[in-house]
């Protein structure tokens, strides 16, 4: 049985003494908890619903309730006076917003506690989401016409109508969560990252909640915002309608890369204004300049040059497609045009989905992009000089690019050039190839070159050093041969027993036995077996100042348990969370010395090297050192030394050379999950920062969110 069918039977099991008469179906997907499709017979007629599970450690911290509306909850749910706040705020928003036009249908929902794990089980009406009508399971779907794309921004306008009267923001207004009913009615759902406005409609918060490319630059430079982020994602997503299936700056046509996109939110998210859509074709139509405008201010990068309402957008799109009908259609052209590449720039999850449950390699276009399905992508700065000058909160994400060289675009283009060869010309370039492939075999007879390994410029440099400093530390026992089969194998695990790698590291043949990827299990009881990977030789600072430690380790998959960086604690104004005194200070630090440390072996815990690692402290104004036994990793450590606020310390950038290599899963059920750094927020007093599930960069969570933790250490 595998997990997927393990998961359905769980909740199986637990529907039984919740809802007996419901069962479920299958597995839909689910960016914020579980979703799964559950049925029942109702006289004989098989009834359909969403079942939505998130559940949650019941020690979390339980704290009032901000809104005023307590007396609407049902008599189950009022009773539960040790609800922990996350799932508290995820019935407030459903009971406040009940009935609403426009937003998922909230069948019924109830609270239940097991042990530590507290559940809350939500009901809704099953719906498609616009992701899956606009990219089905056979991959020939089409666009909508211009008056139905205007006819689903009004359908949300309405929805985010009552938001606004509620004083909720949804802040991930995207097509995954998005759906469309039996009626063509188009709904809004998902409100499991929606956040309440005080009483001027500003949410004082510096989370990088939401989804990158449909974000808001406000919330993206970590400033506060307020409903306009909704209107701003909206605008995107019609814009992305409009506009054949492409976000704003990607290529007009053919296929595009990973690259692109980051490009095109770079752009985007620092300012550079939406390219105009007038003129251009959408489902057969010629796109009329008043919708343009419409769509093209509601993106605005400056929040008070957008729509300030739903409302206002909703009239200006009323007005548009009012011009659209009095124009004339754009002669010869097909009804709807193709989705070409859509799926890459959506997530596949969502209460009420009907996930296509399709691989990302089978929702490519043959010649489409090759990028992972998750969008929160951010360039690399090496892209622009012009960044590195810069300072202030605008700068965010510095990121490596992710793999894949060139463009796919100039690839795809050099192929038809070469199948356009004449037949002469074509032979030419076969003798070439054979001529090449025949010196070059000569060159691997005649010696071995270094130059011929499989690795990154970055890691031949960071293996050229390590050797150098192992030539000397260590005795001349050690062949050339030994070295040379080092470099030729690829990273892999270790056979070698932890006591076997500290002798190594002792001995100073560490660099000639192991290289920097290779991975080590480490059974850590309670907390799982985890992965250790080597990401680097001599690189830590030892705490007492007599060297450099041998060897860096980094968990490659996540602890069993989540954790917080730092706790409530209680102040004038309430329950508060914070940052104060940076990693040093933290609740997570303590956690890891008393509780996680002691599950290592023996004989492996007596040998691990304290060292001074380096994190930036927002309280202090800057970076700050501490000694450490086990730890975990900084955005420098991470990201590299383009991340402005840390001035010290190593950085692991062999090991991390990519987002994929960034993509960490728990150990307790394979999931991917976002995962901490020791970083603070460099604008705020309550956050730290944390790597994204993607992998593709950094954003800000409050000190006392319970997420990933990879655990690291030294010999």
């Amino acid at each position: 049985m595998n997990n997927y069918d393990i998961r359905c039977k769980i909740i199986e099991e637990e529907l039984r003494s919740v809802w007996p008469e419901w069962h479920v179906a299958c597995r839909l997907g689910g960016a914020y908890g579980d979703v799964f499709q559950i049925y029942r017979d109702n006289y004989g007629i098989r009834v359909d619903s969403a079942l939505k599970v998130i559940q949650v450690n019941s020690g979390m911290v339980t704290a009032t309730l901000p809104f005023t509306r307590q007396d609407d909850w049902g008599a189950e749910a009022a009773g539960q006076s040790d609800i922990p706040d996350s799932l508290r705020s995820e019935i407030q928003i459903m009971e406040a917003l009940r009935g609403a036009p426009n937003i998922v249908v909230i069948e019924d929902f109830t609270f239940k506690r097991d042990g530590q794990t507290s559940s809350l089980f939500v009901r809704m009406e099953l719906l498609t989401s616009l992701q899956e009508v606009l990219y089905g399971r056979d991959g020939q779907q089409k666009l909508s016409s211009i008056r139905e794309i205007c006819k689903l921004g009004r359908d949300i306008c309405t929805a985010l109508m009552h938001c606004e009267k509620k004083g909720i923001i949804h802040r991930d207004i995207k097509p995954a969560n998005l759906f469309v009913d039996e009626f063509g009615h188009y709904k809004v759902g998902d409100f499991g990252v929606s956040k309440c406005m005080d009483t001027v409609h500003v949410a004082q918060t510096l989370t990088g909640i939401g989804t990158i490319s449909y974000m808001a630059p406000e919330i993206f430079r970590g400033r506060s915002y307020n409903n306009t982020v909704d209107i701003y994602a909206l605008g995107l997503v019609l814009y992305q309608l409009l506009n054949n299936g492409r976000m704003p700056f990607l290529p007009e046509e053919g296929p595009y890369t990973m690259q692109d996109v980051d490009s095109a939110n770079y752009k985007r998210l620092h300012g550079e204004p939406v390219p105009c859509l007038a003129g251009k074709i959408a489902g057969g139509e010629r796109i009329d300049s008043r919708l343009d405008a419409a769509v093209r201010k509601a993106c605005a990068e400056d929040p008070a040059e957008r729509y300030q309402t739903a409302k206002e957008f909703y009239d200006a799109l009323v007005l548009a497609e009012v011009t659209e009908k009095e124009g004339t259609p754009a002669g010869n052209l097909e009804p709807t045009v193709p989705v070409q590449g859509w799926a890459q720039e959506m997530e596949r999850s969502g209460p009420g989905v009907r996930d296509p449950d399709v691989s990302p390699q089978r929702v490519q276009p043959e010649t489409g992009p090759t990028p992972s399905d998750s969008l929160e992508a951010t360039v690399p700065v090496q892209e622009w000089p012009q960044d590195r000058e810069r300072s202030g909160p605008e700068r965010r994400t510095p990121v490596t690019p992710p793999p894949g060289g060139a463009s796919q675009n100039r690839i795809q283009q050099k192929k038809r050039r070469f199948v356009g060869f004449k037949p002469v010309i074509a032979v030419a370039f076969l003798f070439i190839v054979v001529a090449a492939l025949f010196a070059l075999k000569g060159r691997e007879e005649s010696s071995v070159s270094s130059d011929s390994d499989a690795v990154s410029q970055a890691e031949k440099e960071s293996n050229s050093k390590a050797e150098s400093v192992a030539d000397e530390t260590s005795s001349d026992t050690e062949s050339e041969d030994t070295v040379s089969v080092k470099k030729d194998r690829a990273p892999g695990p270790i056979s070698d027993s932890w006591e076997e790698i500290i002798a190594a590291g002792k001995e100073g043949t560490y660099v000639g036995k192991y290289r920097i990827g290779d991975t080590k299990e480490l059974d850590l009881g309670e907390e799982g077996v985890i992965e250790m990977e080597l990401v680097a030789f001599n690189a830590d600072e030892l705490a007492d100042g007599s060297g450099k430690a041998a060897m860096t380790w980094i968990a490659k998959n996540l602890l069993t348990t989540d954790h917080v960086m730092n706790d409530y604690w209680r102040s004038e104004d309430g329950l508060q969370w914070t940052n104060e005194g940076g990693w040093p200070a933290s609740d997570m630090r303590t956690w890891l010395q008393e509780s996680i440390l002691p599950l290592f072996p023996e004989n492996l815990r007596s040998n691990i090297t304290e060292v001074k690692k380096y994190s930036y402290s927002y309280s202090d104004n800057g970076t700050i050192s501490s000694e450490d036994t086990i730890w975990i990793p900084s955005a420098r450590e991470v990201f590299g030394e383009d991340d402005r606020n840390e001035d010290d310390g190593p950085e692991y950038l062999t090991a991390y050379s990519g987002y994929e290599s960034r993509r960490k899963r728990r150990i307790a059920n394979s999931e991917i999950k976002r995962w901490w750094l020791r970083s603070t927020s460099d604008n705020g007093d309550g956050t730290f920062r944390y790597v994204f599930d993607s992998g593709t960069g950094w954003g800000y969570e409050g000190a006392y969110y319970n997420i990933g933790v990879a655990v690291g250490f030294c010999l």
